[in-house]
């Protein structure tokens, strides 16, 4: 009997990734109630991340010892609490120079590259645990790129883990763009991916129907380019922001006022119409019930995806803990669906 294809797609959403992060620590601790080896990425086939969605896919897939992961969803949640501050951090020189992010990129990325190079080394796209997709869009010759486990056997597309996780962040005004080149040494300039799939969840569908899985992962009962109904998937936002804009406030606003909210409405606008999509997708199959998306709310709650301050770190922390606790029910339906087809036959 064929298993299903299990996808994992997390949203972009610079510090607002500690959401997706606490919520698969939990889901990959009640996994480990069945065995304290598990790692998440044992039951996931194709993990994609967008923005600093992608760090966090990274990680779940970066070699260790013996050819598994070498972390726990844990390290996803250290990441943005320990480091977060630091990512996002500018100095008042900075900050004057940039005009507060103006005239310049807001923050140096030079943080934000050491905890890349730290956390991932010199490992490449092509020596991921499991594949992996992440995105960035090319600058210089107008594309959406997709880079995937599958086209790094291209030295071409086979680039360093590190360098295309900081092309991913290269949120345009928030950091500088990324220059990052490929194993056969060819230049590319990238932006963050975030700005055509804040929400990944359909290029990650897009892209599994042209991987043969089967041959992928050597495992005889997943199936050959997968149709919708032969996919499981777990769809991660980094909370649903509602913040007004009124119309008596910005019916005459130009280029430097719309800069901030026209991010914040792409990263809502695309996030809701993805979801929209893959419902009316997996709708049309016999399993409606395989595609899993949560997103808390972030009503009254800060929704920059740079306030790492310290109170905002515990408002997202309280957020996703009371949304697990709401969303019990629905976690406990996503474990079970997700142990059942990691079982041996």
């Amino acid at each position: 009997m064929k298993k299903k294809v299990c996808i994992l797609s997390i949203d972009g959403g610079g510090i607002r990734e500690l959401i997706p992060a606490m919520i698969l620590e939990y889901i990959e601790k009640q996994l480990q109630e069945i065995s304290e080896a598990y790692h998440l990425s044992d039951f996931f086939d194709f993990i994609v991340g967008s923005d600093f969605g992608g760090v966090l896919a990274a990680l779940y897939v970066t070699p260790g010892k013996h050819g598994r992961p070498a972390y726990l969803a844990g390290k996803g949640v250290e990441v943005f609490r320990r480091h977060g501050a630091e990512i996002f951090d500018i100095s008042l020189l900075k900050k004057i120079r940039s005009i507060g992010g103006m005239t310049d990129e807001k923050y140096s990325a030079k943080k934000l590259e050491a905890l890349l190079q730290d956390l991932m080394g010199d490992y490449r796209l092509g020596d991921t645990v499991k594949p992996l997709m992440l995105m960035a869009y090319d600058v210089r010759n107008r594309r959406s790129n997709y880079y995937t486990t599958t086209d790094a056997r291209d030295p071409i597309r086979n680039f360093y883990l590190r360098d295309l996780c900081r092309a991913g962040t290269a949120i345009p005004s928030y950091f500088e763009t990324a220059r990052i080149v490929s194993e056969t040494k060819t230049p590319f300039s990238l932006i963050s991916g975030s700005i055509f799939a804040a929400n990944p969840a359909m290029a990650a569908y897009a892209e599994s129907r042209k991987i043969n899985f089967a041959e992928m992962l050597d495992q005889s009962d997943k199936p050959v380019f997968p149709t919708a109904g032969e996919i499981l998937m777990l769809s991660i936002g980094t909370g649903d922001v509602r913040t007004p804009y009124y119309y008596d406030s910005i019916k005459d606003w130009g280029d430097m006022n719309w800069l901030k909210p026209i991010i914040d409405i792409s990263y809502s606008s695309n996030s809701e119409a993805v979801d929209y999509q893959m419902r009316k997708i997996f709708d049309a199959t016999e399993s409606p019930e395989d595609y899993f998306r949560f997103n808390p709310q972030l009503v009254g709650k800060s929704g920059e995806i740079d306030d790492a301050s310290e109170d905002n770190i515990r408002n997202l922390a309280a957020i996703t803990e009371q949304y697990i606790e709401v969303h019990k029910e629905d976690f406990s339906r996503l474990i079970d669906k997700l142990i059942n087809n990691n079982r041996e036959e």
